[in-house]
């Protein structure tokens, strides 16, 4: 629980939506999902580790509520959950935001090739050895079928 409360911390909130324009000036809402991945200032990346197409549904929905652009792995790009300009890697498209969360993700040469160059690196995956972690800068051992409601929440 604590290391989801400090991914929460990292990541910033759409709250900044809800401020008034005399305090930025003007709010512009982007909708992220749309955003050019490769000019994406934070992603959210989906992998085999989440179950079904549902999983992404509920992804995509946390990214929107913070602000961040959707991606994928190359196996959940091929059996059509997400569509392939969102697959990250060398044969998707290669990325750099100021922050990757790798929700499921193993880790695939490919995959990490292409988000590696990320300034910060958060991973969710059950199995501790999964070649993701290698490349994190913070980690998650645990469900990630349990971190996504909490961080709806």
């Amino acid at each position: 629980m604590a290391e989801v409360e400090r991914l929460l911390t990292i990541l910033p909130t759409a709250d900044i939506a809800r401020k008034s324009w005399a305090d930025f000036g003007e709010v512009i809402v982007v909708d992220s999902y749309e955003e050019m991945l490769a000019e994406a200032d934070r992603i959210f990346g989906g992998g085999a580790g989440l179950d079904g197409a549902s999983r992404f549904v509920q992804l995509s929905a946390v990214a929107a509520a913070l602000g961040a652009s959707m991606g994928a792995t190359r196996v959940i790009t091929d059996r059509g959950w997400v569509e392939h300009q969102r697959q990250v890697g060398t044969t998707g498209v290669v990325v750099d935001p100021r922050v990757y969360v790798a929700f499921g993700i193993s880790g695939a040469v490919q995959h990490r090739a292409g988000m590696e160059e990320s300034a910060k690196i958060i991973a969710i995956n059950w199995d501790r050895e999964a070649p993701i972690f290698s490349v994190a800068h913070y980690g998650i051992v645990g469900d990630v079928h349990k971190v996504i409601p909490m961080m709806i929440k």
